[in-house]
């Protein structure tokens, strides 16, 4: 029993093995891994059909594990390349554009009065650029 316990292991080690030299080596650096996890489960059928099933196994999960290596919701290829304005660059612009074009600032009203919308100085003007 011992015996065929490592025997298993061994098979699902090198199917990890396999996904990881298929992975790195055979399919381009730019494949959507979303592809990658189903070359993975097809050659894993694959190895399965031809009665390795714990070949199969590891090398699906191996290519899975490697396709997530970073977080099955952690899309580094998607996700990360969206870049957002810093905080400083919101602080230093003005809040909005009126319907000429006109740049506009929310200012806050003093000793309870409510905030109220002011256009830009000459000199802010030219401060922002406009």
């Amino acid at each position: 029993m011992l015996v065929q316990s490592l025997k298993e292991q061994g098979l699902a080690v090198a199917g990890g093995a396999a996904a990881a030299i298929v992975s790195k080596m055979i399919l381009p650096s730019t494949t959507n891994k979303y592809l990658k996890v189903g070359i993975g489960i097809g050659v894993g059928t694959l190895a399965g059909a031809f009665g390795a099933h714990k070949l199969g196994v590891g090398f699906s999960a191996g290519m899975a594990a490697l396709a997530f290596k970073d977080g099955l919701l952690n899309d580094d290829d998607e996700m990360q390349e969206n870049e957002y304005a810093n905080a400083q660059v919101l602080e230093d612009s003005p809040l909005f554009l009126d319907e000429g074009g006109n740049p506009m600032v929310l200012e806050e009203g003093g000793d309870g009065e409510s905030p109220y919308y002011r256009y830009l100085t000459e000199d802010e003007a030219e401060m922002y650029g406009y």
